[in-house]
Formats: C-alpha cells, sequence, structure tokens
C-alpha cells in the first residue's frame, strides 16, 4: 500500500512540474523570449527536462527503498519456506519493479510535458494531466464493464491480458504477487514492459518531433542565427560574403 501512496505522490509531483515547462512559461508570458535564444526546440526541451530529472532522481529514494526492503522480505519468506509460491519469488519482483521505475518515470514525464505542450493554460494541463493518468490506469475496467455486460459468458481468462491496457495494473499485481492466472511471474512482466516501453517512445518522439513548430516557432534553422563567439574572430564573420567576392 504504501508503494502505491508513493507512486501516486510522484505522478502528481511530475504533473505539475512537467505540464509546466511549456504551459508556465506560457503563462507567465516569457516563452516567446525563450524562442528567441539561439537554440534548437529539441535542445530548449532538453535544458527544461534536466530539471524534472533531477526531481525523478529525488522521487526515486523513497520508491527504491520500498522496492529493495520488499525484495529483502520475500527473500527472506523464500528462504524460510513461507508464503505461497509467488509471495517469495524475490528476483521476478525485483526485475519487474525497476523496469517499471526506469519505463514508467520518463514515460509520465514525457506525456506530460506533451501535454503542455498542446493546453496553453498551465492550470488547464495540470489538470488534464492527472485525469489522463486517472482514466488510463482505471482504462481496463472501464472497457471490461460493458464488455462483460454485453458477453454474459465472457470468461475471465481471455481478457486477462486486457489488464495491461492501464499502467497500474501491473504495479497492483507485482505487490500482492496475484500471478497464479498467468501461471508464473515472467510473462506479465514481460508484456508490461513490452507495452509500456513503447509508449514511452511514442511520447518521446511526440515530444521532439516538429518541436518548433508545437513550441509556435516556425522556420527555425540553426545557421540563421549569428553566434559571436563561434562565428566570428574580434567581430569579423566567416559566414557573411565579402562584397570584394559577390562582385567577382
Amino acid at each position: 500500500m504504501l508503494l502505491w501512496l508513493i507512486w501516486g505522490i510522484t505522478a502528481l509531483f511530475l504533473a505539475v512540474s512537467a505540464t509546466s515547462l511549456i504551459a508556465g512559461e506560457r503563462s507567465h508570458e516569457t516563452l516567446d523570449v525563450l524562442l528567441t535564444t539561439p537554440i534548437s526546440g529539441a535542445e530548449l526541451l532538453d535544458q527544461k527536462i534536466a530539471g524534472v530529472k533531477r526531481l525523478c532522481l529525488v522521487l526515486l529514494i523513497p520508491l527504491l527503498t520500498i522496492v529493495l526492503f520488499e525484495t529483502w522480505w520475500k527473500w527472506e519468506n523464500f528462504q524460510m519456506n513461507r508464503g505461497h509460491q509467488y509471495e517469495t519469488q524475490w528476483l521476478p519482483y525485483l526485475v519487474g519493479s525497476l523496469l517499471t521505475l526506469g519505463i514508467y518515470l520518463p514515460m509520465l514525464v514525457y506525456l506530460f510535458c506533451w501535454i503542455g505542450m498542446k493546453i496553453k493554460s498551465q492550470t488547464k494541463a495540470i489538470l488534464t494531466a492527472l485525469g489522463s493518468i486517472l482514466v488510463w490506469c482505471l482504462l481496463p475496467f472501464i472497457l471490461a464493464f460493458p464488455l462483460f455486460i454485453l458477453i454474459p459468458n465472457l470468461k475471465e481468462d481471455s481478457v486477462l491480458y486486457g489488464l495491461f491496457l492501464g499502467p497500474a495494473s501491473y504495479l497492483v499485481m507485482n505487490e500482492v504477487a496475484e500471478f497464479h492466472a498467468f501461471g508464473s511471474a515472467w510473462p506479465p512482466l514481460v508484456v508490461n514492459a513490452i507495452i509500456y516501453g513503447g509508449c514511452l517512445l511514442l511520447f518521446r518522439t511526440l515530444c521532439r518531433n516538429h518541436i518548433d513548430e508545437n513550441l509556435g516557432r516556425l522556420g527555425y534553422n540553426n545557421s540563421s542565427y549569428y553566434r559571436p563567439d563561434f562565428d566570428s574572430i574580434d567581430g569579423i564573420s566567416f559566414d557573411q560574403q565579402s562584397p570584394l567576392s559577390s562582385d567577382l
């Protein structure tokens, strides 16, 4: 239960921080100033996300502490032959927990950042981000409810892997060691890692592709900016054509 609470707090902090990277600049009317700097949109995004990455490192401290403690506890139960089969499988728990940390944190950062690019108001962007992640976590149950009503004879095993349509499902299963229906703890781990690893790549691509247009900067070209420290010595530009050469 404690790990779920920390994950909820983590999602809240990341939603506020990541959506405010761009939406906050718009709200404070400082985005136009940033767009005049002689760096590309991708470089600007990397510099903005660097602060959120530091926040992720801070949030990793309590998350990893809980994961490592529970791994030790499962290992102790394994040595003492206590608990059922899946409660004592400490290695799948550790690998699954580390994978979710390595995938979910950057996935949430890029998702929330993309939402902040699309919505101009900072408050609306934060609320949209929180609402989106809540609906996404509940998506398997939202879809399953009408499905079981329309098909009363539908067996739960036939839609078992539909649970992974929500990112919270594996977190819950991994914590309570509820893998009996799968026959092993490894298939859910692999399926979840593939699905949300793909989501991470998707959200990262959405953020970085056409980023200058998303930020409202049109026709950007690195060569269009004059940088005295790189393009000239003592005020003499090497990129500008001399009048004598133009007459030849």
